[in-house]
């Protein structure tokens, strides 16, 4: 674990077998880890204390907190979900919209899905309504995370290897870029991180471009995760 303000380890845990996917609490107490085997395993996020250990049905290669921060959501490279209870790792029942991997952003309203053709769903919860973007770059894959400016009027999309920055109000394609191995948007859609080998590179929300980057001590990078405030 890594606080980027202060650019120091706040501690490391060796891992058994190699971790898949990550996701941290908005305000970084809790971090869970998912394994290619299944496993999923909690962690205090400042001390790297275990708190819950659960199994998935397969290889988790996706991990997001509800808005609340209550649920876990744990999805499969083939697009299957399995909900959890972020404070006990007890399995919970899914509904068709959360199987369909409906993400809700942090201004708690915009709900984003994949739509299955290389587009992305975004639909208004407050007022029930629905649009669909795409462009000439595509999402590939049932695995999407997304994050929304402050204003409401950009919209970010990651799939495993692919960043999409879009004009809400429009629909356009601002941006796309070719990701490393790993990455993570901030919630605000401000920048990213991305991962290739051991080199973290830190890049633009709005245009995609590489802003800087750092190489870390250790094994390549797997997985990257960000806290609300980009603290790690």
């Amino acid at each position: 674990m890594i606080d980027l303000i202060e650019d120091r380890v706040l501690w490391r845990k060796p891992a058994a077998e190699p971790v898949s996917a990550l996701v941290a609490s908005a305000d970084g107490a809790l971090l869970i880890a998912g394994r290619r085997s299944g496993a999923l395993e909690a962690f205090a996020g400042l001390t790297g204390r275990p708190l819950w250990k659960a199994r998935c049905k397969g290889t988790v290669d996706r991990l997001r907190l509800s808005a609340d921060g209550r649920v876990v959501f744990a999805r499969d490279p083939w697009g299957g979900v399995q909900l959890f209870d972020a404070g006990s790792g007890k399995e919970l029942p899914l509904d068709e919209s959360q199987a369909r991997g409906s993400q809700v952003l942090a201004d708690g309203r915009t709900a984003v899905s994949p739509d299955g053709n290389g587009g992305v769903v975004v639909k208004d919860t407050a007022v029930g309504t629905e649009r669909r973007l795409a462009g000439a770059a595509r999402h590939e894959g049932a695995t999407l995370s997304a994050a929304i400016s402050p204003d409401g009027r950009r919209l970010l999309t990651l799939d495993r290897d692919l960043a999409i920055a879009w004009e809400l109000e429009t629909g356009k394609q601002l941006a796309h870029a070719r990701l490393g191995a790993c990455a993570a948007a901030a919630p605000d859609a401000a920048f990213l991180l991305s991962g290739r080998g051991t080199r973290l590179s830190f890049i633009d929300g709005l245009t995609l471009k590489e802003r800087g980057a750092a190489e870390l001590e250790g094994g390549p990078l797997s997985c990257v995760v960000l806290g609300a405030e980009g603290l790690f």
